[in-house]
């Protein structure tokens, strides 16, 4: 009884840990280390997402942080790389792919969301010549990509976008801009790469004293940031950010 209290308590502690990392809630001033980008992605994402109606992929989906913004999808697919059995246990994906052909008929998809996954591809040519392949006609892309941020997920990360970079490559591949956001402003992505800085090369590895350094010594710069940036991003240039999310429509 008490074992399974406690299983109980801990997966509700380790759902809404996983939640605060990815939206802008109280608790993650206080325990996300990556709040400022986490929470304007989401805020970014939120509004465009409205703008999704119909069936959905998400390529590259992991644990599908952001299927809940969706609320016009009717369907909501996930997919991803056909990684390793361990890291197949921390995606919720629905389909896995090869890295080359997407397992879906062609024009039988209405959008496709891809967050922070284009920086990994070898190829993004031949991917969005996939998402061409499975769209139908008109069918919308929306897509978010890092500029400024640490290299992750190696040996798979291989490039940094603009907003030109990006829109430049959809572009070319036979999508049509319907809307572009820098996410994150000059300010909060400074501080962001300062906290991330701390949390990566200054706090000790241990995963314990990580989380109380976290509490005791990140939330303050997280609480004076968000002031900060209240009053000074309507003053902010657009030069320096952290992410791009861009809502792009199929042409034919």
């Amino acid at each position: 009884m008490i074992i399974a209290l406690f299983k109980s308590t801990f997966e509700i502690l380790k759902k809404n840990y996983y939640k605060a990392q990815f939206e802008p809630t109280i608790l993650s001033i206080f325990i996300n280390p990556s709040y400022f980008i986490r929470r304007d992605l989401f805020n970014n994402i939120s509004i465009l997402a409205l703008k999704i109606q119909g069936s959905l992929l998400d390529f590259g989906c992991g644990r599908k942080p952001y299927q809940n913004l969706f609320t016009n999808s009717f369907s909501y697919i996930g997919l991803d790389l056909d990684h390793s059995d361990k890291l197949k246990n921390n995606v919720f994906a629905d389909l896995f792919y090869d890295g080359v052909t997407i397992p879906i008929e062609d024009y039988t998809i209405d959008n496709i969301f891809s967050s922070e996954t284009f920086e990994l591809l070898p190829d993004p040519n031949q991917i969005l010549c996939e998402f061409n392949r499975i769209l139908k006609p008109g069918g919308k892309l929306l897509i978010t990509v890092p500029f400024v941020w640490e290299e992750h997920w190696r040996p798979y990360d291989n490039v940094r976008y603009t907003e030109i970079g990006i829109k430049n490559l959809l572009q070319n591949n036979g999508f049509e801009i319907l809307e572009s956001r820098k996410s994150t402003s000059y300010f909060a992505s400074v501080l962001q790469l300062f906290i991330t800085y701390l949390w990566r090369v200054v706090f000790p590895n241990n995963k314990l004293l990580k989380g109380l350094f976290t509490i005791l010594l990140i939330s303050p710069f997280n609480l004076l940031g968000i002031i900060i940036d209240f009053f000074s991003r309507k003053n902010s240039d657009s030069y320096f950010y952290l992410n791009t999310v861009v809502l792009a429509h199929k042409k034919n």
